[in-house]
C-alpha cells in the first residue's frame, strides 16, 4: 500500500492505544481484546463523524486479524461493530441504475482512451474493490469469443474469487492487450510510473463521473 495509508493506518492504530489506556506504554493487547473492544467503539462513535469511527474500526479489524494470523494473540478476536447511523437518520445506498452506469460509460468513450474504458467497464462488470483492480495481472484474464472471466486474490483469506466479464469489459480489454500479454505476470491496468494506484482510480472515476453529471459517485458506488 502507498505510504500515506500505512501512515493512517499506525495514526489509527496510536489513536485506539492513546484513547484505550491512560498510560500508553502500559497497553496491553490481550487485556483489550478482552474488555476493551467496545468501549473503545463508543468512544469513536461519541468524538468522530460516523465515517471516520468505521475507519477507524475498520483499521482495527484488520489489525486484529493479522495478530491472531500471526500468532501475536491467542484468544479468540471478538467482532467488531461499525459505528451505526444515529436513530432516524436516513441511509440511502449510493449505486448507479442502468441509464447512469450507460450515461458513465458513455462520458469514458467520449474521450477514447483504451485503458480508462476498460477500468470503468471492468469496475462495472465484476463490482471488485479499487485495491484488487489495481494487482490486476494478465494471467487473471481469460476470455474467448462468448465468455470472459477474471481472477481475483482475497487476502484476508489468501484464496481467488472468480467475476464473469460482461461484453462491454472484454470489449475492451482485447485493445488493451490481452492477445499480446495472455498468461504475463504483467499488471494490466499501468499509470505513467507503473501500475495503477487507488488514487489513480478515484481520480479517473471522479473525472468521467463529472463528465457524465453524476454527482458522488466513488469507485465504491460502481462496486
Amino acid at each position: 500500500v502507498s505510504e500515506i495509508t500505512i501512515r493512517n493506518y499506525r495514526s489509527d492504530l496510536a489513536s485506539m492505544v492513546n484513547l484505550s489506556c491512560p498510560n500508553p506504554d502500559e497497553f496491553d493487547l490481550d487485556s483489550f481484546i478482552a474488555t476493551g473492544i467496545e468501549p473503545y467503539r463508543r468512544i469513536l462513535a461519541k468524538s468522530f463523524r460516523k465515517s471516520t469511527a468505521n475507519r477507524k474500526l475498520g483499521t482495527l479489524r484488520g489489525f486484529l486479524d493479522w495478530a491472531s494470523e500471526s500468532g501475536l494473540v491467542q484468544a479468540t478476536v471478538p467482532r467488531v461493530y461499525s459505528v451505526e447511523a444515529a436513530p432516524g437518520t436516513k441511509v440511502r445506498a449510493r449505486w448507479l441504475d442502468a441509464k447512469e452506469q450507460e450515461r458513465l460509460l458513455g462520458a469514458v468513450l467520449s474521450e477514447g482512451l483504451v485503458r480508462d474504458n476498460a477500468i470503468i467497464s471492468v469496475m462495472l462488470s465484476t463490482g471488485i474493490r479499487t485495491s484488487e483492480l489495481c494487482e490486476l495481472r494478465w494471467d487473471d484474464v481469460e476470455i474467448d469469443q462468448n465468455w470472459g472471466s477474471l481472477r481475483v486474490r482475497r487476502r484476508a483469506t489468501d484464496s481467488y474469487a472468480t467475476f464473469h466479464l460482461d461484453l462491454i469489459a472484454r470489449l475492451w480489454l482485447g485493445p488493451l492487450g490481452y492477445k499480446e500479454s495472455q498468461g504475463s505476470r504483467e499488471k494490466l491496468f499501468v499509470g505513467r510510473s507503473g501500475g495503477i494506484t487507488r488514487r489513480s482510480v478515484e481520480m479517473l472515476v471522479k473525472r468521467y463521473a463529472k463528465l457524465a453529471g453524476l454527482q458522488g459517485t466513488t469507485p465504491l458506488t460502481l462496486r
